[in-house]
């Protein structure tokens, strides 16, 4: 349940969020994305604390980690695909892009490109700590809430 609750989360922020992205970034101005970027992990770290909120609230006892895990669950292995795929399935990034709406206009800065055979090992690892907000968003914001509750 917690696995499929997580996922619908974090899957319901993509779309909201690439749904804000593509709409700001239609002027294709540098102002538009950096707001877009903000608006996108904005919405991301709504969702994760709402998702925190209702979880701290149903079971104040639980353990947030493995929440935390289930909600990078879906990027972390659409980046290890990425990594994997490099090479061999170069159109594969813009799938990694959909998957991770959240982070669109962050990977249009660090490469505009659609095809992931240019992306070197340092963008590569940004992506891959990208990949991990939003379990660090949930896990933090569970903290938080439950800390607050005491």
């Amino acid at each position: 349940m917690k696995l499929r609750k997580a996922i619908t989360y974090i899957e319901s922020a993509n779309i909201l969020s690439l749904f804000i992205a593509f709409t700001l970034a239609v002027s294709g101005k540098p102002a538009f994305r950096i707001a877009s970027v903000f608006c996108t992990v904005g919405i991301l770290f709504c969702f994760m604390a709402a998702l925190a909120v209702k979880t701290a609230e149903k079971d104040p006892c639980s353990e947030p980690w493995f929440t935390g895990i289930c909600v990078s669950l879906v990027p972390v292995a659409s980046w290890i695909l990425l990594c994997i795929s490099r090479k061999h399935f170069p159109g594969y990034f813009v799938v990694h892009k959909l998957l991770n709406a959240c982070f669109i206009q962050i990977y249009n800065l660090i490469t505009p490109s659609l095809s992931s055979e240019q992306l070197t090992a340092g963008q590569l690892a940004v992506m891959g700590l990208l990949s991990l907000v939003p379990g660090i968003m949930y896990i933090s914001a569970y903290f938080f809430v439950s800390r607050s509750r005491k």
